[in-house]
């Protein structure tokens, strides 16, 4: 596994930890991306959002 993802080189010091502790890192990892871009993708959503009620404000205001 260590060979297949390219970690050797990258981060010697893992390849004294479990392979099951490593897969569960890289698991979390992976998880910490995929939150991180859906969280972004809702912020700028809110954003948006925010701006069309302001307008909204505005125009009748």
């Amino acid at each position: 596994l260590y060979a297949s993802l390219n970690i050797q080189n990258s981060f010697p010091e893992l390849q004294a930890l479990p392979l099951e502790f490593v897969r569960t890192l890289l698991i979390m990892r992976d998880l910490k991306i995929n939150i991180r871009k859906q969280a972004i993708g809702s912020f700028y959503e809110w954003e948006n959002l925010d701006r069309v009620v302001a307008s909204r404000r505005e125009a009748f205001g």
